[in-house]
């Protein structure tokens, strides 16, 4: 038997990042996305999905096996892989309906079946307007009939590699100091991490396993760099001490092992803005 109810989930243009809609959540009560999370079945939020069917150039069809184009709901935040790019947007549940806001993404080169159907999984987000899941298969159709499909996939996490800007890092003093220049870029590809603390280069490793990330000694060029010191060490320092990493409504967070925040990063071409909060 079917069950339908609340749907979540974010692309500007494909060089910036678009403003996410608002989040609202099912107000009635007997409506529940997640009513066997207790249980063990998949449940709409709190699941990775894993993309199976689309709208491809109009028809409704299987993804090539090839492809892992993914999707991630939970707290009115949708993420995942395109295929490609990372992507992330914010989503809106309200009894039986589901509505993505803009979506977001990453803006690495997409050439082959991956970059085809990241194409057209965006867009079809955007034609989004009810869910169900049959068994273990969650549906999301639109107006005319169903547009996606998802099975649960092997946990991924986030999708980290890119390149990216940082708009917030910890000063290691108990706040999030806010980056409003674009000049502090970190590059992640295939284990690598390379960036620019705003003067000196730096770089190091980095492995990931789930939403779990695993940053090696991050080294770096030696320039004297008057009233940037301080800010270069602190990146470095919060890159270092990063442990997990999550999407949020514009990009990614890294955190430590207490849940503490110590970076926030957009795609690179986002105009950064970000208010200085409190780290805890």
């Amino acid at each position: 038997m079917s069950r339908t109810g609340p749907l979540p989930v974010v692309l500007g243009a494909l060089l910036l990042v678009g403003a996410m809609g608002g989040t609202t959540l099912a107000a009635d009560p007997l409506i529940d996305p997640n009513p066997n999370a207790s249980a063990g079945i998949p449940t709409l939020e709190g699941t990775d999905w894993r993309l199976v069917k689309a709208q491809l150039s109009g028809a409704y069809a299987d993804i090539p096996e090839e492809v892992v184009a993914t999707l991630l709901m939970a707290d009115g935040q949708a993420g995942g892989s395109g295929g490609c790019n990372q992507w992330f947007a914010e989503y809106t549940l309200d009894g039986s309906s589901l509505t993505f806001g803009v979506v977001g993404s990453t803006m690495m080169m997409c050439e082959g079946p991956g970059g085809q159907v990241e194409t057209f999984y965006f867009a079809d987000l955007g034609s989004v307007r009810s869910w169900a899941i049959d068994g273990t298969t969650l549906t999301l159709s639109g107006d005319t009939g169903p547009v996606l499909a998802f099975e649960p996939g092997a946990a991924s996490g986030p999708a980290i590699d890119g390149d990216w800007l940082v708009v917030e890092y910890n000063d290691g003093k108990g706040s999030l100091v806010a980056v409003d220049d674009g000049s502090v870029e970190v590059s992640i590809a295939s284990g690598e991490l390379t960036g620019n603390a705003g003067c000196n280069g730096f770089f190091g490793t980095i492995t990931q396993d789930g939403s779990t990330i695993t940053v090696g000694q991050v080294g770096g060029t030696e320039m004297y760099c008057d009233g940037l010191m301080e800010r270069e060490a602190a990146v470095m320092a919060s890159l270092q001490a990063s442990t997990q990493v999550q999407v949020d409504g514009t990009g990614l967070v890294l955190l430590d092992d207490a849940r503490t925040v110590q970076l926030r990063l957009v795609p690179a071409g986002d105009t950064p803005s970000a208010e200085p909060s409190p780290a805890a």
